[in-house]
């Protein structure tokens, strides 16, 4: 069952970062009326590496930005670049409280644009990624996928001269995300059936340890499983752990012997080879 940390409804504890180099959060609580002040006013820069740009989290931190430190989440914030418009987007959330603004390679013809929903209690980042799944589903997987992570930092309103801006604000309820994710959970993956094992005793001992010290067996079983095999990589198998084609392994022994899962925050299984199987 997932759960989330209670927090209060009239202000909303975040992060602010001198640019998107640092790592120390200075740590805010602003109501929503300053929320909205703050996101809705561009300024304008010359600066050209918009790295250098002050930049802002909806988590706090204890500790430096990393995503082992963060703490909880006040906001939802979602980040459009795939060429949905302004128009199309707000359609889907303005059915609560919120407020989004463009960002600083937006323009007429290519909106670029986040919307931020403030939460009705803040969320723990242990449980962020799982939640986060709801808002994807919602956005017909049209949100940045990358921008899933607990210590995502997003850039304050720039603009550059010449260049359009949008910014609004409309109220509404406050998201409660919990609610809305247990009331439309993601549906679940049907497990494919384990394959009987295909070694035994003495027999089964070798193919092991030529899975473990042997290239060619290595590459063998890559394509046995159908995988991706490119510069010395096994890649996209399946997880026997989370039914993900997210697995990978070296051909070559020495560099490696065991495979690893991608998703090492949300699975993490790493094992040998013959488990594979």
């Amino acid at each position: 069952m997932l759960s989330c940390a209670v927090g209060s409804s009239l202000s909303y504890p975040l992060s602010v970062f001198q640019n998107a180099y640092s790592t120390e959060p200075i740590h805010r609580a602003p109501d929503w009326d300053r929320l909205v002040e703050t996101l809705t006013r561009h300024k304008l820069t010359r600066e050209q590496d918009k790295r250098r740009l002050m930049a802002w989290s909806p988590a706090t931190f204890e500790g430096t930005r990393k995503a082992e430190n963060a703490r909880d989440l006040s906001c939802l914030v979602l980040d459009y670049d795939d060429g949905t418009t302004i128009q199309e987007a707000l359609k889907v959330w303005q059915a609560w409280r919120g407020l989004g603004y463009s960002s600083i390679s937006h323009s007429e013809d290519a909106h670029r644009f986040r919307v931020v929903l403030p939460l009705a209690n803040v969320i723990a980042a242990t449980h962020w990624r799982e939640l986060w799944k709801w808002a994807h589903r919602r956005s017909s997987a049209r949100i940045d996928a990358k921008c899933c992570n607990a210590d995502r930092i997003y850039f304050l309103p720039y603009t550059r001269e010449g260049s359009p801006v949008w910014a609004a604000a409309w109220d509404g309820p406050a998201l409660d995300l919990e609610a809305e994710y247990k009331a439309n959970p993601p549906p679940q993956k049907k497990r494919k059936p384990r394959p009987q094992r295909r070694y035994f005793g003495d027999q089964e001992h070798r193919a092991k340890q030529r899975l473990k010290h042997d290239p060619q067996a290595r590459d063998a079983l890559g394509d046995f499983l159908n995988a991706s095999n490119t510069g010395g990589m096994v890649r996209r198998v399946e997880c026997p752990s989370c039914g993900r084609r997210a697995v990978w392994y070296v051909v070559d022994p020495e560099r490696k012997s065991s495979a690893e899962c991608n998703h090492r925050n949300s699975c993490g299984w790493s094992g040998p080879l013959w488990a594979l199987l």
